[in-house]
């Protein structure tokens, strides 16, 4: 296109150049012609006067001279070549007549503004006009010239500016073949436009397979939802791409690979387009899967078995590890009874993860199932817990601990930086159990207080950690999804309504974070004297 651009003004310029040339040559040639003709005219008219003079000497070769010499005047009047100029008679011979040539020169040169002066007893025109053809003609050829070598340097830089570019391309050519990732050019929609040779070995899809929309085929179809929903985020965004997702070989088997695509912006700061490479990873996720199991299996090892089974109470727990194996390991429940019908129950979640933080949640858990033995205030077994992971110097811990007497429904709550327990009414109202201490292992002594609350017939005590809320990076966003599954919990749905909520809110799929969840119902009242239980309807909230 800048080719085209430049190509008006250069062809103009050309033609202005030769235009002036051809005129100031038609300029030239044509004062040149007049000036002779006048030079002659001159020399004619001398002859002439000098002719009328010397008739009277009946010379006959000069008087035949004489006829010829008007002869050639009156051809030079027909041609138009010669101004009608007024001159005095005068005696050519005489010494004053080099003064008649000079008038004559004179006037007929200042008709065509060019001027006569005498040299060493030589008349000389000074052709003016022809003097400027010839400056105009040596202007033009300087102009073409140097526009000739600006061209000429142009071309050459444009050459090596091609040369350049081509080179860089082969450059990036042999780097793009030498990588050992499958790399991918997107246009500033998302849609590929380039695959290396990488992924056509891998893949087996020929280029008008792949290209386009072509490559989501390959996607394993448990990672297809989840990566094209991410890669589209990006290209709204403008942020970087990276995920891990599953691509089929050509064999049908599945690898796991890294995705990462950065945008490349024009001068406008607007995406033009999008580099992207995908990085085989399989061998590091057979590890990272080991490693999840191993903490996984951990932490799961470190749960209680069973929970309490009465009539009076319900508890329902669910655990679930993270999607991402380095993301597995610190979060814990726990209820166990201690006497009659007094049952203690803990939950927490350890800063850190993988099998280190299981290991301390291991400690902490144990450390409250010893100190419920001996203590029956929630605020000292936490105090007490703080003091021995204080001691061993682990990590911080979020934890809560509670008591609850199955008969009566009375709780004894404490809380050490915990997201805040919640009791669903059996009318579907929603409060908290909150507390104001700091979490365990920050400092010698936390300041936990404790707090009493009154569970109903029907009502639910739903403790939980935060990898329930902060599933989607949105903490008030979770608080609120959270609340909104409670409300539609059915009273089918007493016996599990740990596993319900965390299906609900997850989708069955893991989370990005640990997910523990202890629910609490209580069911019915005692008979005190046929000892019988009866159980009231609970009421759910569609």
């Amino acid at each position: 296109m800048n080719k085209h651009k430049d190509f008006a003004p250069k062809t103009a310029a050309v033609l202005a150049i030769l235009i002036v040339a051809v005129i100031a040559t038609s300029l030239f040639a044509t004062t040149r012609a007049t000036n002779r003709a006048l030079v002659r005219y001159a020399q004619i008219r001398l002859v002439t006067l000098a002719a009328d003079r010397l008739a009277f000497s009946g010379d006959g070769d000069i008087g035949s001279e004489i006829a010829n010499l008007r002869a050639d005047i009156q051809s030079a009047h027909e041609t138009d070549l010669l101004p009608d100029l007024d001159l005095v008679a005068a005696d050519p011979i005489a010494p004053g007549a080099h003064l008649l040539e000079l008038k004559i020169r004179d006037r007929a040169a200042r008709r065509l503004g060019n001027i006569v002066v005498e040299l060493n007893g030589q008349f000389r025109t000074i052709e003016l006009i022809s003097s400027i053809a010839i400056a105009m003609i040596a202007i033009a050829i300087i102009v073409f010239a140097s526009y000739r070598n600006a061209s000429l340097v142009a071309i050459e830089h444009e050459h090596r500016r091609q040369a350049l570019a081509e080179q860089r391309v082969r450059n990036l050519r042999a780097l793009i073949a030498a990588i050992p990732q499958i790399v991918w050019i997107c246009d500033a929609d998302g849609r590929v436009r380039f695959f290396n040779e990488r992924w056509y070995d891998y893949t087996g899809q020929r280029e008008d397979e792949a290209v386009g929309d072509g490559w989501i085929d390959v996607l394993h179809p448990d990672d297809r939802e989840r990566a094209l929903a991410a890669w589209e985020s990006s290209v709204r965004s403008g942020q970087p791409y990276e995920i891990e997702y599953r691509l089929r070989a050509e064999d049908g088997s599945y690898r796991w690979f890294v995705g990462r695509g950065l945008p490349e912006r024009n001068a406008d700061g607007e995406i033009a387009q999008w580099f992207g490479t995908c990085t085989d990873v399989n061998a590091q996720h057979g590890e990272m899967e080991n490693a999840r199991r191993v903490a996984d299996g951990f932490a799961q090892a470190q749960l209680p078995d069973r929970l309490p089974s009465t009539p009076l109470v319900h508890f329902d727990a669910t655990y679930l590890a993270a999607e991402d194996v380095a993301q597995v390991g610190g979060d814990w429940y726990d209820a166990f009874q201690i006497r009659d019908h007094r049952y203690v129950f803990s939950l927490g979640d350890v800063t850190g993860h993988g099998l280190e933080a299981a290991i301390v949640m291991s400690r902490v858990r144990q450390a409250i199932v010893a100190l419920a033995s001996v203590e029956h205030d929630p605020a000292v077994i936490l105090e007490k817990a703080n003091r021995v992971l204080r001691v061993q110097g682990e990590n911080m811990v979020t934890a809560l601990c509670g008591i609850i007497d199955a008969t009566t429904g009375r709780i004894i709550y404490a809380s050490a930086g915990h997201p805040p327990s919640l009791i669903l009414t059996r009318d579907g109202a929603i409060r908290e159990l909150t507390g104001d201490s700091p979490p365990l292992g920050i400092a010698d002594h936390i300041g936990v207080t404790t707090v009493t609350e009154q569970l109903h017939v029907g009502d639910r005590l739903i403790c939980y950690t935060d990898g329930i809320i902060e599933n989607d990076r949105n903490l008030l966003e979770g608080e609120r999804r959270l609340r909104e599954v409670l409300r539609r919990l059915t009273p089918f749905e007493a016996q599990e309504s740990a596993t319900a909520v965390r299906e609900r809110i997850l989708g069955g799929k893991r989370g990005r974070d640990d997910v523990a969840i202890l629910v609490i119902t209580r069911l019915g009242l005692v008979n005190s004297v046929a000892d019988e239980i009866t159980m009231p309807p609970i009421a759910g909230n569609a």
